[in-house]
């Protein structure tokens, strides 16, 4: 192996672990902090929801800022070309109403059954039951994308997220407010995925969305490797744990480990890419990434093609 591909791997692996950490952080840091909201004199879910969501406003400010420094594109040049992932009409209130409201209405609800669970159940299973997301996104896409990403493996990792979300709801039991806990994250979980699907299926073709989306994402999945960015969300399930059994006493029962584990299991077989699946980068490197944006990226390749 040459001397600069030794040293652009270790840059690209010395990148990624601090974007898993970062990314785990921030996770853990958010899931914690709506957690602690809930108090005898508070419960504003909403405002929550409301709060965390406000500040993706600067998303775009940030990009263009990025652009201007990159390619001298001026604010309007951005906002210009920002407007296509809304077609022909453009930014209007047809296309605001048509492209945006369900959007927006599936954004609030998962947000805020994901919210609302924190007030039953532990940031811990509620984080584990909502790393789920990737095996509805699978279903999800098989059904409204005729996607062409189906296999045993994944299957499998569907099945086995599936069982690990019944342990945990088997742990905290069936019955009672806890199962109510159970059934917003896992609700949460579907909407998160039924908004990745749609939004492919409605806007797949808006790249300066698409990158506005992914920011953090595709940033790291960019310049270091997909692996890690993955790793990022998944080690936000034993973070919490820790964070819980330190400053909250929450117990943390074998029953809910099995079913994290299960989970995570699910997880790194869903996101788990072979050469045989399409990998485009060195085969000698296990690839983590999402279906959904492996399929997006490989599409847009052949458009621009």
């Amino acid at each position: 192996m040459r001397p600069d591909n030794s040293r652009m791997k270790a840059l690209r692996t010395l990148y990624g672990i601090f974007i898993v950490v970062g990314i785990a952080i921030s996770w853990v840091g958010s899931t914690q902090f709506a957690k602690s909201t809930y108090t005898s004199s508070f419960d504003a879910p909403w405002f929550v929801v409301w709060f965390s969501t406000i500040w993706m406003s600067l998303c775009f400010p940030v990009i263009s800022l990025c652009y201007r420094l990159i390619k001298g594109w001026g604010f309007r040049t951005s906002f210009t070309k920002a407007q296509n992932v809304f077609g022909d009409r453009g930014l209007c209130p047809i296309t605001l109403l048509t492209r945006c409201l369900p959007f927006v209405i599936i954004w609030c609800g998962c947000n805020y059954m994901y919210t609302r669970s924190l007030y039953v159940l532990s940031a811990t299973d509620v984080t584990a039951l909502f790393s789920s997301t990737p095996a509805f996104v699978f279903v999800l896409s098989l059904l409204l994308l005729k996607d062409e990403l189906f296999s045993w493996r994944r299957l499998l990792a569907t099945l086995i997220s599936i069982g690990g979300i019944v342990v945990i709801a088997y742990s905290n039991g069936f019955t009672g407010t806890t199962m109510i806990g159970v059934l917003l994250a896992v609700g949460s979980a579907v909407l998160a995925a039924m908004y990745k699907v749609t939004f492919k299926l409605f806007i797949g073709n808006g790249a300066a969305l698409g990158l506005a989306f992914n920011f953090l994402i595709n940033f790291g999945i960019a310049f270091t490797f997909p692996l890690f960015i993955s790793l990022g969300t998944v080690l936000g399930i034993p973070l919490n744990a820790a964070v819980d059994a330190a400053w909250r006493a929450a117990p943390f029962s074998w029953l809910k480990g099995t079913g994290a584990v299960m989970i995570i299991v699910g997880f790194i077989l869903m996101s788990f890419r072979t050469k045989d699946e399409g990998s485009e980068e060195d085969s000698s490197t296990p690839q983590m990434s999402s279906a959904l944006f492996v399929h997006n990226t490989k599409k847009q390749l052949l458009e621009s093609s």
